[in-house]
C-alpha cells in the first residue's frame, strides 16, 4: 500500500512537469513573460496652457555610431532576434501594416500614402546577363532585381522637441513632438565606385500620435546588463536614455546651425542654446 500511494505521487509530479513543459512560453522561454507585453503607454500629466509661461522648439540629432546610441542601430536582421528590432525596423514594419501614418513635413501637414512610400525607398538595380546561343552570339539581357528597403545607410535620428516652462510645477519640461530617420544617400558613379552624396530625411514621424505612442511602447530595447526587464522604445524617449546634439532652435530665419556656422563654432553655438534652455529654469526663481 505504501508502495503504490509513493507511485501516485510520483506520476502526479512526472504529470505536472509536463503540463508545465507544455505551457506556452514561447519557444526559448522557460518562464512566463506575459507580464512585459501589451504595456500600456505612459500616462502624463495634462498641461494647461495657461501655465506655460515660456516655450521653445528645438530640433536636436541622435547619431546611431556613438557608442552609447548603438541599441538604436542593431539588430540589423530585418526579421529581428529574439523579438527585437532596431527602431527603424520596428516603425518600417507598421507603416507597411498601416499601423501609422507617417508625413513630408515636420508640421505634419502632408501625409504620405503608405504604399507611395513603399515604392519611394525600395530600391531598383538593374543586372546585365551575358547569354551565349547555340550559334556562339553573345547578347546581354537586363533583369531588373528588386531591393527591400534596408536600415543599414541609417545612421541618425531627428527629434522635435518643444521645452517650456510650467508655472504650476516651477520647472522646466519637455515634449518630443516629431522624429524622422536620416540615410545617407550612397549612388554608385558612371565608374562603379560608391559615393556619398550626402544625408536625407526620410519622413516625419508623429510623436503624439496614439497610434505611435503604443507601437513605441509594446516594442523593446536590448539591453545587455538585464535581460529580465527590457525597457520599451517608450520609456527609452521619456527618459532620454540617449546622446544627442542640438542642430536648430526655433529662429525667424527658419535656419539649422550649419546654416550660418561651421565647425567648433556650430558646436559652441549648439552648446550655448543648450545652457539657455536649462539657466531658465534657474532665472525664474530669481526675485
Amino acid at each position: 500500500m505504501k508502495v503504490k500511494s509513493i507511485n501516485i505521487l510520483f506520476l502526479c509530479f512526472f504529470v505536472s512537469k509536463i503540463v508545465l513543459a507544455q505551457n506556452d512560453y514561447g519557444v526559448g522561454d522557460f518562464y512566463d513573460k506575459s507580464f512585459t507585453k501589451d504595456r500600456k503607454v505612459l500616462s502624463r500629466e495634462p498641461v494647461r496652457g495657461s501655465d506655460v509661461i515660456w516655450e521653445t522648439k528645438i530640433w536636436r540629432m541622435v547619431d546611431f555610431r556613438e557608442r552609447f546610441n548603438q541599441f538604436f542601430y542593431y539588430p540589423l536582421e530585418k526579421e529581428g532576434v529574439e523579438g527585437r528590432k532596431n527602431l527603424v525596423y520596428t516603425v518600417w514594419d507598421a507603416i507597411l501594416n498601416g499601423e501609422i501614418t507617417v508625413f513630408e513635413d515636420d508640421e505634419f501637414k502632408i501625409p504620405i500614402d503608405n504604399e507611395l512610400l513603399k515604392v519611394r525607398y525600395t530600391k531598383i538595380d538593374t543586372l546585365w546577363l551575358e547569354i551565349e546561343d547555340e550559334e556562339g552570339v553573345t547578347d546581354y539581357q537586363a533583369v531588373i532585381v528588386p531591393k527591400d528597403f534596408n536600415s543599414e545607410n541609417i545612421f541618425q535620428l531627428k527629434l522635435k522637441e518643444i521645452w517650456y516652462l510650467d508655472k504650476e510645477i516651477s520647472t522646466i519640461s519637455v515634449q518630443i513632438i516629431g522624429m524622422a530617420f536620416v540615410m545617407q544617400d550612397i549612388r554608385v558613379d558612371d565608374e562603379g565606385e560608391y559615393e556619398l552624396r550626402g544625408n536625407v530625411t526620410l519622413f516625419w514621424i508623429p510623436f503624439m500620435s496614439d497610434n505611435v505612442k503604443a507601437l513605441l511602447a509594446n516594442n523593446y530595447v536590448y539591453r545587455d546588463y538585464n535581460l529580465a526587464v527590457l525597457p520599451s522604445w517608450e520609456e527609452i524617449f521619456y527618459t532620454r536614455y540617449f546622446n544627442s546634439f542640438i542642430i536648430r532652435e526655433d529662429n525667424i530665419h527658419n535656419r539649422y546651425i550649419t546654416d550660418y556656422l561651421v565647425g567648433t563654432d556650430a558646436l559652441k553655438e549648439a552648446e550655448r542654446i543648450e545652457n539657455t534652455i536649462f539657466e531658465m529654469e534657474i532665472d525664474m526663481w530669481d526675485y
